[in-house]
């Protein structure tokens, strides 16, 4: 490691305000219990970053990565203590917001995988272990920025259907995609598809599933809007009034 650990103690700090933020409106004892485990862990992998001479910069990625792969864990460790009435009503999660969530995850993973697979394949170009580019990576990098595309889409409720529709085709094309070119680029990962003779039948149920979610995703965003475009464009969460209410008279 690095003499003063910059890298990892800003990984760390960013993890730490993750916490920090899904934990609010909790009871002190709740909140306090989730990140004193997140700071046991964090002091656990940087102990052992240490006694294995990890440098700073991997520790930092490593800390990132967990963090990242456990976002899922901690929205549903926060929706059950919705459910159990330990969390503020006001933070629970609709049908539509958990769909979307997880739509959202897709569009993170699909990103990160292909941007796997496109930096795989350019190590090897450099290390001259291939001498051509492989077709198919040229797709794979084009769905990854899709997929980038389509997270900044889904941001915004205008642009959401279409956001959650341009992540169904990444989401058929990037697993039947990926494994033959890591086949190609990665050594490590040719013993593994060839025990592996599932894998395309995998790679087309996984797709197909991820994209099933997205298309539902995209399919109830457009509902929504139509619906509130029918009312008068009125905000989803806004209050209904009364037909006879004083206000309805006037209009």
């Amino acid at each position: 490691m690095s003499a003063d650990g910059r890298r990892s103690r800003e990984a760390a700090a960013s993890v730490l305000r993750w916490v920090a933020f899904y934990t609010r409106g909790l009871s002190p004892t709740d909140a306090a219990e989730r990140q004193d485990e997140l700071l046991s862990d964090l002091h656990e992998q940087t102990a052992w970053a240490e006694s294995a001479g990890v440098s700073d910069a991997r520790l930092a990625r490593s800390i990132r990565r967990r963090a990242l792969l456990g976002v899922p864990a901690d929205v549903a460790w926060r929706q059950r203590l919705a459910w159990e009435g330990r969390a503020p009503g006001r933070i629970r999660l609709r049908a539509h917001e958990a769909l979307l969530l997880a739509t959202a995850a897709v569009g993170v993973l699909l990103a990160v995988g292909g941007g796997f697979v496109v930096a795989r394949v350019v190590r090897a170009l450099l290390i001259g272990d291939i001498g051509y580019v492989p077709r198919d990576s040229v797709v794979i990098g084009a769905l990854a920025v899709a997929s980038l595309f389509a997270l900044v889409l889904l941001a915004r409720p205008a642009t959401r259907v279409a956001g959650a529709a341009l992540l169904v085709p990444a989401s058929v094309l990037l697993p039947l995609l990926a494994a033959p070119v890591l086949y190609v680029v990665s050594a490590s990962a040719v013993p593994v598809l060839n025990a592996a003779t599932w894998w395309p039948a995998a790679a087309l149920l996984i797709g197909g599933g991820l994209a099933l979610l997205c298309g539902a995703c995209a399919a109830t965003s457009l509902e929504r809007r139509r619906a509130f475009r029918a009312t008068g464009r009125a905000h989803p969460h806004a209050p209904v009034r009364p037909e006879g209410s004083a206000h309805a008279r006037t209009r």
